[in-house]
């Protein structure tokens, strides 16, 4: 259970006594009866579904949701999906080459095999990936840019999303067809040859009355950096129809991408040098990777009941030089999903209401790997040939069930209960050692057919109170977990794994949100403890029981400062540390890392946006983000000291049908890094991109 430590308790605690202290002055220091064009009161009153897959008023949520919204996807019109997360706190998606990317929600940023397994995604309810066949670079497969909302759950949401969302998950909702009106057409250019075209728009059949919309984005892009750029074209479509009593929404995503991909700059500092930043080491490095996910969305609803029914399918392939590995051998891995989502929601009384559900899903995936050419070191260790050739069907069932009780006017009590079970059926098509016989530390360990299966339950438990009609102040205990991936399961290394077992994290939450028509506010504190945590020691064998902690603070605000200016800011302070005893991690007797920062894990992170809208024909944006300094190795010998970063954006709203927007990336043209890393002691970055201009011209009907 959860054991947090002396000092998050000492702050929750003070929070929480101090708690009506706080709102009484903030609602001292507001004048409500102040109006301005744009009210910031609608944030609360804005529904979300990410934290129930029902919709819920923000006002009224146990938990900590960030929505980002039309008008930001629209301002900050992203080229990388990194660009429009980072506007929600505590979360931090590290860029690497091209779309490439490692995730963060409050947490460090993970590496290894699995270790993508700690977020649930998913593109309007239906998960990018298989529950146990996550990929780090996973959000690429979305159409973000066709979004019309997205919505980050921060903490864990297993009760209700399952295995994998374990620190948070991240939903990209696309448009509603009964609610998309107008069709665009827009022409995105950016240095380096970025091309990017979006054409999108709302019909309707004659025959059935069925509304739809439609999404074509194509987008090329070279790079600053030599040999690399991509290429990459999404298609979404969605249809709503009335059948008898169902409201019916179908939907379809497919996306491919051709990637030219440049590795890491190597050397302390290198990513201030001009020279090494439009390097590429890696200029055989490549990446191809597809896509699509099919569902139908059934509704049914009366006076006290709302019935839900969605079977689904989805299909990811992806194949990819390893160039990160000295011997770069191709991999080539692919997974089909045939799912289903069940719910039933029921007002029982005025005060009460119930939910069942159950998700079922059957994986068929399969993974190679093959060497063609001769390591640089130790060929008998790393020989020539295919190193991996298994295959595994998967299958995963999950119950759930919910309580909403309104205990009182103002108390409100949410309960989530769900239990999850996965199998793995899992073949080897090779079965002897591609080693010699006399090779006795042959990397690639072949563990033979197996089955392994997981169970786990997850709940969540929250009470919300109304302070007055606009403030509220909620709490949560919850317990997020993720079964192991068949990554870290069969592709072995060296040596056959240790019993694994799922990963867990408890969590406990207090915070305050409220608004006027002027302002907007959200404050949270969280306290997690993680245990079981899979690694590989220094001998390459696979094991569960690392234990980490994780405590912070994060924060959203939004003021209208008159009828043309408006301040937008979020942020979040956090430390992340390691339990273990320091043999656990394989990094020998001599590193104590144990109460040591979590590396790629920096302590401050926020972002801030000036508005300015003199009329509805113009408006303009200076954008601020900062990443403060963070470790690149468990003992803390190495650190990457941060970065700031403005961003200015343009936006002419009224010129007919034609609107122009001009962005100015990185406009101090600062050299920093996305991301920093460390490798046997040698500093090594992906570097940022340099001051860029970016237009964007669009056409409505």
């Amino acid at each position: 259970m959860l054991t947090p430590s002396r000092t998050a308790l000492a702050i929750i605690s003070v929070t929480i006594l101090t708690s009506p202290l706080i709102t009484s002055v903030v609602f001292a220091s507001a004048d409500e009866s102040i109006q301005t064009p744009r009210s910031q009161s609608e944030a609360l009153e804005t529904v979300i579904v990410t934290a129930d897959r029902a919709p819920s008023k923000r006002l009224a949520l146990t938990t900590s949701v960030s929505l980002i919204d039309a008008e930001q996807i629209e301002s900050v019109n992203a080229e990388h999906l990194q660009q429009l997360l980072q506007w929600s706190p505590g979360t931090w998606v590290s860029r690497g080459d091209g779309q490439e990317h490692l995730t963060a929600i409050r947490s460090p940023v993970f590496t290894g095999a699995g270790a993508c397994g700690a977020f649930a995604m998913s593109e309007d309810g239906i998960a990018l990936r298989a529950a146990g066949f996550c990929n780090v670079n996973q959000l690429f497969d979305s159409h973000f840019e066709a979004a019309q909302r997205l919505e980050v759950f921060r903490g864990p949401n297993s009760a209700v999303s399952g295995s994998n969302a374990v620190y948070g998950s991240i939903d990209i909702q696309l448009p509603d067809p009964l609610t998309a009106e107008q069709g665009k057409a827009k022409l995105d250019l950016g240095p380096n040859e970025f091309t990017r075209l979006t054409v999108s728009s709302p019909f309707s059949n004659s025959t059935d009355g069925a509304r739809n919309w439609a999404q074509l984005t194509l987008t090329h892009s070279d790079s600053a950096r030599a040999a690399s750029g991509y290429d990459q074209v999404k298609f979404s479509l969605k249809n709503n129809v009335q059948l008898g009593d169902a409201s019916v929404t179908n939907g379809i995503s497919v996306s491919a991408l051709d990637q030219q991909t440049a590795g890491y700059i190597m050397g302390a500092d290198a990513y201030k040098d001009d020279s090494l930043r439009a390097g590429n080491v890696n200029p055989e490095a490549w990446r191809k990777a597809s896509a699509m996910r099919v569902y139908s969305r059934w509704q049914w609803r009366n006076d006290d009941s709302v019935t839900e029914l969605t079977p689904y399918l989805r299909a990811n392939r992806m194949s990819f030089l390893m160039h990160f590995v000295p011997w770069q051998p191709e991999e080539d891995n692919a997974h089909q999903s045939l799912g289903l989502q069940f719910s039933h929601r029921v007002q029982l009384t005025e005060t009460v209401k119930v939910s069942l559900g159950t998700e079922l899903e059957k994986t068929h995936a399969t993974l190679s790997e093959v060497q063609t050419e001769e390591a640089p070191f130790s060929p008998a260790t790393f020989p020539v040939g295919r190193h991996y050739d298994y295959s595994v069907n998967a299958n995963n069932a999950a119950l759930s069930s919910g309580l909403d009780w309104q205990a009182s006017p103002r108390l409100s009590t949410q309960l989530r209960l769900r239990w999850d079970y996965m199998a793995y059926d899992h073949s080897d098509h090779i079965t002897s050692s591609i080693c010699a016989p006399d090779v006795t530390n042959c990397r690639f360990y072949r563990l033979g057919d197996s089955r392994d299966s997981f169970q786990n339950a997850s709940y969540r438990l929250g009470t919300q109170y109304s302070l007055t009609a606009k403030h509220s102040w909620f709490n949560s205990l919850s317990r997020g977990f993720r079964a192991p991936q068949a990554s870290e399961l069969y592709r072995l290394q060296q040596a056959p794994r240790a019993q694994l077992e799922s990963v867990q994290l408890d969590a406990i939450e207090t915070g305050l949100r409220g608004g006027g028509s002027r302002y907007f506010y959200e404050i949270s504190l969280y306290a997690m403890v993680a245990n079981n945590g899979i690694f590989q020691n220094s001998e390459r064998v696979t094991l569960s029981g690392a234990k980490t902690s994780h405590q912070g603070v994060e924060w959203e605000f939004g003021l209208s400062l008159g009828p043309a200016l408006s301040v937008r800011l979020n942020g979040s302070y956090a430390r992340h540390k390691y339990r273990n005893a320091p043999d656990l991690l394989g990094l020998g007797d001599n590193s104590n890392i144990e109460g040591n920062d979590i590396d790629t894990a920096p302590k401050l992170m926020g972002a801030a946006v000036i508005a300015w809208q003199p009329n509805t024909g113009l408006k303009g944006e200076l954008e601020y983000t900062n990443v403060s300094r963070y470790f690149l190795d468990p003992e803390n010998s190495f650190s990457y000291p941060g970065h700031q970063l403005w961003n200015v954006n343009l936006q002419w709203l009224e010129m007919g049908p034609v609107q122009l927007q001009l962005r100015v990336n990185n406009l101090l043209d600062t050299r920093y890094a996305e991301r920093a890393d460390v490798n046997f002691g040698e500093e090594r970055y992906f570097p940022g991109a340099r001051r860029e201009l970016n237009i964007g011209l669009s056409y409505a009907w």
